[in-house]
């Protein structure tokens, strides 16, 4: 399941149960990406739609939880792949420790910095 943030338990009464909790959402891939050419290949031009339809549908789900975590009263922070990270996934090698390894270090760089969470308190969604 790509999208999982709020447990079943959440949307039965009562709720007062939530009072005071944080909604953290992490995302294993980029919200906002760089924009980037598209071969000219039936190929291409699907896996660029599949890739930009599970962004959205990401996208979609971080701010129906927003929404939720705000009329619960509930705190809310995401975090996603930096797009100038220059991290990239290849999905011919699906666990690259390569890939693994510069992606840890990426979190633990952001988290160092504290730059790890985007609030509700701050823009959201990002700007590219």
């Amino acid at each position: 399941m790509q999208f999982l943030a709020v447990p079943n338990f959440a949307f039965t009464p009562p709720d007062h149960r939530l009072k005071g909790g944080h909604i953290y959402v992490l995302i294993n891939n980029t919200l906002n990406p760089a924009s980037e050419t598209v071969g000219r290949s039936a190929l291409s031009i699907s896996q660029q739609a599949l890739t930009t339809t599970g962004r959205a549908n990401a996208l979609l789900q971080v701010n129906a939880t927003q929404l939720y975590a705000r009329e619960r009263g509930l705190r809310f922070s995401v975090t996603s792949i930096d797009p100038k990270s220059g991290i990239v996934y290849d999905p011919s090698d699906r666990f690259s420790s390569t890939y693994m390894n510069a992606l840890y270090q990426h979190g633990v760089e952001r988290a160092q910095s504290g730059t790890l969470w985007t609030n509700a308190k701050e823009e959201w969604p990002p700007q590219q």
